[in-house]
């Protein structure tokens, strides 16, 4: 009886070949869902941080900058200025940043305070009052990427004095998803 209960089955047939490919399909989405909590448990898909020196005409930049981060989350911005043979500031400092590039992020805050700031042709420009006496300036930029920004952007922050370029530094954050 067991032979004629089997011919009379209402379960859809199942080719072999496909029940292998199915089960291959499900592990390997199965591996790749678990990658992907394994990376975001350990932290491997948060904010990473690098810098980046550039240098000229006895001037230093540094920037410190997300070189990876993600939509909404805090990301830092840094950028130091100094001579390179350690000697004082001028009275005033430049520092010109991409607008691009800063338009990705909701602000916070900056700190110091510019004594003067403008944007214009692609550019943010801040000028910074140096007290007597000073040899390094840090411009901290407080923001959070926009929960909109999907791929990143390129940047550049650069020193002036007046008209001249006196040293740039080019970066790079790319946003995952």
């Amino acid at each position: 009886m067991t032979s004629a209960a089997a011919g009379n089955s209402t379960l859809p047939s199942i080719e072999s070949g496909t029940k292998g490919w199915e089960h291959v399909l499900r592990m390997v989405s199965v591996g790749l869902i678990a990658a992907l909590v394994i990376a975001g448990i350990t932290g491997l898909l948060g904010v990473r941080t690098a810098s980046v020196i550039g240098s000229g005409n006895g001037y230093e930049i540094e920037v410190s900058y997300a070189s990876i981060t993600r939509p909404g989350l805090a990301t830092p911005f840094e950028a130091a200025v100094r001579t390179l043979d350690g000697s004082d500031l001028p009275s005033q400092v430049t520092v010109r940043i991409d607008a691009p590039y800063l338009a990705m992020f909701d602000e916070n805050g900056l700190d110091p305070e510019p004594s003067d700031s403008f944007r214009a042709g692609g550019w943010t420009w801040w000028t910074f009052e140096i007290p007597e006496g000073e040899d390094e300036l840090v411009v901290s930029f407080d923001v959070r990427l926009e929960p909109g920004v999907q791929w990143g952007q390129g940047g550049s922050a650069a020193i002036f004095d007046g008209e001249a370029e006196l040293a740039i530094a080019n970066f790079r954050t790319l946003v995952i998803p």
